[in-house]
C-alpha cells in the first residue's frame, strides 16, 4: 500500500516517475506475488490502483542504489542497517522521516538512561536501607521499649523502595509508548477496516514526507 500511496501523493504535488523513482520491497517477501485483495479494495476507494502490483524481495543492491529508504517499523529499519551498515544514515521509519524530530535511537538512549538511573537509585537505596535496618535491629535488641517505633521506621524505609519502582515504571512506560508510535502496524490478516485505517495513516505520513523532500530540494 505504501508505494501506491506515495506515488499518488507525489502526483498530487506535480511529480511523476521522471522526477522520482519509487520502489517497494519486502524483507521476507516473495517475488511476483499480487497485492492483498483488501489492500487493493481500500486503495481503489481512494482512487489509487495497485491491481498490477507485484511483490519484490529486498536486495542488497537495491539498498545500496536507493537515496532514501523508508521502513514501516523500527525492526525493518534495524534489519536493513544490519544488512548494510552504511545504509543506516539513509534509512528511517515513515514516521521518523515525516516528523523529523523523532529518532528511535534517541528514544532508546533515553530509555536506557532511565533504566540505568533506576538501577543506580535502587542500589543506593538498598545499601542505605540495609545499613539502616541493621542499626535499627541492634537498637531493638538493646531497647525493647522502643520496638514499636523502630519497626515503624523499618516499614517506612521499605515502602520507599516500592515508591521508587512505581515512579521508574511510569517513566519507562512513557518512553516505550514513544517507540511504539514510530511503527506503522501491518494490517495483513486483519479486517478490511484495519487496512482502511492503515491506508489513511500512511497517506497522512506520505504527505508530510513529500512536503519535506520538496522543501529540501528547494533549499
Amino acid at each position: 500500500m505504501a508505494e501506491g500511496i506515495l506515488r499518488d501523493v507525489f502526483a498530487k504535488f506535480g511529480y511523476d516517475e521522471k522526477d522520482v523513482q519509487i520502489v517497494s520491497a519486502g524483507i521476507t517477501a516473495q517475488n511476483g506475488l499480487p497485492a492483498n485483495e483488501k489492500a487493493i479494495k481500500v486503495l481503489k476507494d481512494q482512487g489509487i490502483d495497485i491491481s498490477d502490483h507485484e511483490s519484490r524481495q529486498l536486495s542488497m543492491s537495491l539498498v545500496r542504489e536507493s537515496d532514501l529508504i523508508l521502513a514501516m517499523t523500527r525492526n525493518h529499519k534495524h534489519i536493513i542497517a544490519t544488512m548494510i551498515p552504511e545504509a543506516a544514515a539513509k534509512t528511517f521509519t515513515l514516521k521518523e522521516f515525516a516528523m523529523g524530530n523523532l529518532d528511535s535511537e534517541d528514544i532508546l538512549d533515553e530509555l536506557g538512561t532511565i533504566y540505568a538511573t533506576s538501577d543506580e537509585k535502587r542500589e543506593e537505596l538498598d545499601k542505605a536501607r540495609i545499613e539502616r535496618i541493621k542499626s535499627l535491629e541492634e537498637k531493638k535488641e538493646r531497647l525493647e521499649k522502643e520496638l514499636e517505633q523502630v519497626e515503624s521506621e523499618i516499614e517506612m524505609l521499605r515502602g520507599k523502595e516500592s515508591h521508587l519502582d512505581k515512579v521508574d515504571i511510569s517513566k519507562i512506560k512513557v518512553i516505550e509508548n514513544k517507540l511504539k508510535d514510530l511503527d506503522v502496524a501491518d494490517p495483513y490478516g486483519k479486517p478490511e477496516a484495519v487496512y482502511k485505517s492503515t491506508s489513511e495513516e500512511i497517506t497522512q505520513i506520505m504527505n508530510n514526507i513529500v512536503k519535506k523532500i520538496i522543501e529540501e530540494q528547494v533549499k
